[in-house]
């Protein structure tokens, strides 16, 4: 099983998970501060070349996340 996983420079506290990556779909849920938001089904858009998922209203690009293997 892989998960991906997207972390802030300068917020320590701050993650975004991505897993059950398909080719078009994937289930996502930020960590804030201690806080998790609800898991969601996100759809993976494309913009200009790049592929990203939205969480919580924002834009995360899939270039930017980190693999890893469990």
């Amino acid at each position: 099983m892989s998960i991906y996983v997207y972390y802030k420079e300068n917020a320590p506290d701050f993650k975004i998970t991505i897993w059950n990556k398909k080719e078009d779909t994937c289930v996502v849920q930020e960590y804030n501060n201690g806080k998790k938001s609800r898991k969601s089904i996100s759809k993976i858009r494309e913009y200009n070349g790049r592929r990203y998922v939205m969480c919580c209203g924002h834009r995360y690009y899939l270039d930017r996340f980190a693999k890893i293997e469990l």
